[in-house]
């Protein structure tokens, strides 16, 4: 193997996870990068953060976007704990928390300990779910705090406590001509020990609404006990010819919202012929040097040690972060 196959084969060991991230996704890495590198001086964090991204779910698969997930860094000498908290939520599909992690060039100024990493310092990872430890963190312990570092997607899994829900992935219904109907479902699960109360609704509501008697005004009740679940029925009646008709699925109670998204289209074979095409840009940075002509997350991460090494000045940052979302 080539002294460049090796980095490259080194460099996603260390990632431990292939990636496939959608455009909110990469929105949400190159702000929190951006913000760690360029602002630093404002924020007064000498290295851009350590980031770490993935997925809870229950033992039987079901998504959990509810609870504290807390990564404890337990210094081998010299400093204090750093206890960082991820947020949970949702956010992409098999991405529902991620953690940004202090990083500050040693030695650590007073205050800071116990606050931001020590690059070059090395730690024990530990992490909790409500309290709970999880056993298997998926990233080799101890560790060597590097900045800008990237590890994910996880994958945990929990049992939460209290109250939480987790909704079935997002529906596309493909082509359907106006005037006809199709249905698919949603399945809503109560995942922890409390009840849930809340409603679900479509955002707009014109090409997708929710076949069920108990809507009210567009809106369906839901309550469910711990381990109950319920199926609500979307349809998909397009009245207008468009080859791109989205709308949100929207699940609200007291605990948080989680959004679904719905696509179809219902553009004819021969309105789809006459479309005009939207124009794409073409990516000239290949950062993970394969010569792929495409700039996706493997790039990103080689393209955070490129940033590390000093080899670069700000502008390659948005002209970066420019092709990426352009992909």
């Amino acid at each position: 193997m080539t002294e460049k196959g090796e980095r490259r084969e080194s460099r996603c060991r260390r990632v431990g996870h292939r990636w496939i991230l959608t455009q909110s996704a990469k929105f949400l890495l190159v702000t929190v990068f951006l913000s760690g590198v360029v602002t630093k001086s404002v924020a007064e964090i000498s290295s851009p953060p350590m980031i770490i991204v993935g997925s809870l779910a229950t033992e039987g698969g079901l998504e959990v976007t509810s609870g504290v997930l807390q990564f404890a860094f337990i210094p081998e000498e010299g400093t204090r704990t750093v206890k960082v908290d991820a947020k949970v939520g949702t956010f992409e599909k098999n991405m529902n928390f991620h953690v940004y992690v202090p990083m500050e060039t040693v030695p650590l100024n007073p205050g800071t300990e116990g606050i931001r990493l020590g690059v070059g310092l090395t730690y024990t990872l530990q992490v909790h779910y409500d309290g709970e430890p999880i056993a298997d963190v998926q990233i080799d312990s101890p560790i060597t705090a590097s900045a800008g570092e990237v590890f994910g997607p996880l994958n945990y899994t929990v049992s939460p406590k209290g109250a939480a829900f987790s909704v079935s992935d997002d529906l596309s219904f493909g082509f359907v001509s106006v005037g006809e109907s199709a249905p698919k479902n949603f399945q809503i699960n109560n995942v922890g020990t409390e009840d849930i109360v809340g409603v679900a609704h479509i955002l707009k509501a014109i090409h997708f609404t929710i076949q069920d008697q108990s809507v009210v005004e567009g809106r369906l009740p839901i309550e469910l006990m711990p381990g109950e679940s319920m199926t609500v029925q979307v349809r998909f009646s397009p009245v207008s010819r468009s080859d791109s008709l989205n709308d949100t699925f929207r699940v609200e109670t007291g605990i948080g919202d989680v959004d679904r998204s719905l696509s179809g289209y219902s553009a004819g074979p021969e309105e789809s012929a006459t479309m005009t095409p939207i124009p794409t840009a073409t990516p000239t940075m290949d950062f993970d040097e394969n010569d792929d002509t495409k700039v996706n997350s493997l790039d990103l991460i080689f393209f955070l040690g490129t940033v590390k090494s000093g080899n670069s000045d700000h502008s390659i940052l948005f002209s970066f972060s420019q092709h990426w979302m352009q992909e």
